[in-house]
């Protein structure tokens, strides 16, 4: 690694943060892609493309979270993310609720079909996953359990950081503005 870095066009000095962070982000694509072509078998992407169980996920955790701010989360322009939506409500899996103050706007929920599908999505992956975990010794196993609490933390503080930066690029933190 050099000692400046260009990185999504901003340069980073190589520090113990920024090797941690850029080993990090390599493992996690590679999993994260490791997994994809894993669990196709049992969730065809014809069934649940990927952009939807990230929306899927995204409404479960944040529910009656705004049409436009799930766009801007997703980094996606609202009239793709209308048309995914759409989409997902006819399969039954979200519900497109007007606001209550403001008929205009769009609240998304998911419904119970919706949750089976994410919840079928996290025993896929969780299975897969296992499939790989048996095949590491149990000091392995011991030090990856005590990662992922660390690595939960980290996922906290990247989506404070993220809710963040939402708030100063987008008028606000989602549903600040009614």
């Amino acid at each position: 690694m050099t000692t400046e870095q260009q990185t999504a066009g901003h340069e980073l000095t190589a520090t113990p943060e920024t090797d941690t962070s850029r080993g990090l982000a390599t493992v996690i694509m590679r999993v994260r892609h490791i997994i994809a072509e894993g669990i196709r078998g049992e969730i065809p992407w014809e069934i649940l493309p990927m952009a939807q169980v990230e929306i899927l996920q995204n409404v479960e955790r944040m529910p009656g979270l705004r049409l436009s701010d799930l766009a801007y989360r997703q980094r996606l322009a609202v009239n793709t993310v209308s048309t995914l939506t759409k989409e997902m409500a006819n399969k039954g899996l979200i519900e497109r609720r007007p606001d209550e103050r403001d008929r205009r706007v769009l609240r998304l929920h998911t419904t119970e079909r919706g949750r089976e599908m994410v919840e079928q999505f996290v025993a896929a992956t969780s299975s897969f996953i296992a499939s790989g975990l048996r095949r590491m010794d149990d000091d392995a196993l011991q030090a990856l359990g005590d990662t992922t609490a660390l690595l939960h933390t980290l996922a906290s503080a990247l989506e404070d950081n993220y809710s963040a930066s939402f708030g100063t690029e987008h008028g606000g933190p989602p549903d600040a503005r009614g």
